[in-house]
């Protein structure tokens, strides 16, 4: 084969590492594919029951497609199953959080929290309007946090995302301590375009494109006393953090006090936390390809 097309191939190579999806930094400070409950710490809505977390979950048998992103050596299509207001015929505004660690763990420095999830949503189904949330920062480990006790509760930097963007004029919102800090809608003509960017379609007709029915990727970046939240790598807001460090976590709610169908939940699977900024930073395996890359280009450049 001649140099240039040994280099060539290389190049090929070097930008097919950089083009796979890669979700976990090396050495994560946390890493779990949602496959037992052992490292995790379930709390749900003290005001209700009707909330569950199931962990190993196969949600390829629920029609679910493999999460984009993969944990390596975790077993394909299994993660965690949350459920909010299923579980009798009684509707509440409940909710259920996950926080990292059998004893929740406290994550310091700079450090990103990543998680993929998918909003199971159906066409056809009624009372649609349910969410995830999650964020950095906590300090509390008792009741759940959720949106309609945000005041009172809601301890560190966290958010939350309306699946099929159902809030009127609260589809996300990011928070600080309880404190709003970002809220907006998808109707919001200056927000429509980071629903768009970020999500593919719309279970509902009439509005920008939502997060039900896809994989989601997740990132909450805290850094100092700034925390950014990252869907699918489209900023949707930064906000100044008073808690600089505590738990990581994340979480499923029903907004509304409705039932709803049985077909209504959320997956979640590859839950990492990395030390740094790893949304903004490149991948270990980046800047080794890129290396390669400034390695080879230099040896043509001599033997030319």
């Amino acid at each position: 084969m001649s140099a240039f097309k040994t280099l060539s191939a290389f190049a090929l190579a070097a930008a097919a590492a950089l083009a796979l999806p890669s979700f976990v930094s090396a050495d994560p400070l946390f890493s779990d594919p949602g496959e037992s409950g052992s490292k995790y710490t379930v709390i749900q809505e003290s005001l209700s029951n009707d909330s569950s977390a199931a962990f190993n979950v196969d949600y390829g048998a629920l029609g679910i497609p493999e999460a984009t992103h993969h944990i390596p050596g975790s077993a394909a299509q299994r993660g965690i199953q949350l459920i909010a207001n299923k579980n009798d015929s009684t509707g509440n505004i409940t909710g259920i959080n996950v926080l990292l660690g059998a004893t929740p763990e406290t994550f310091t420095g700079t450090h990103t929290l990543q998680f993929d999830v998918w909003m199971n949503a159906p066409s056809g189904a009624v009372s649609t309007t349910e969410g995830f949330l999650g964020g950095t920062g906590r300090t509390t480990a008792t009741d759940a946090i959720i949106r309609n006790f945000r005041t009172g509760r809601g301890n560190g930097a966290w958010f939350y995302l309306a699946g099929d963007n159902g809030n009127n004029t609260d589809d996300f919102r990011m928070l600080d301590n309880g404190t709003s800090k970002v809220v907006f809608a998808d109707t919001d003509a200056a927000s429509a375009g980071k629903f768009n960017a970020a999500f593919k379609d719309t279970l509902v007709t009439g509005g920008a494109n939502d997060a039900d029915n896809e994989w989601v990727q997740v990132s909450v970046v805290q850094d100092g006393s700034t925390a950014s939240v990252y869907l699918n790598g489209v900023l949707f807001g930064t906000a100044a953090s008073t808690n600089t460090s505590g738990y990581a976590w994340f979480g499923y709610e029903d907004f509304f006090a409705s039932v709803g169908s049985s077909t209504l939940y959320g997956i979640f699977d590859n839950v990492t936390v990395v030390q740094g900024d790893a949304v903004n930073a490149p991948e270990p395996t980046s800047l080794a390809a890129l290396g390669v890359c400034g390695l080879l280009f230099g040896r043509r450049r001599r033997r030319a």
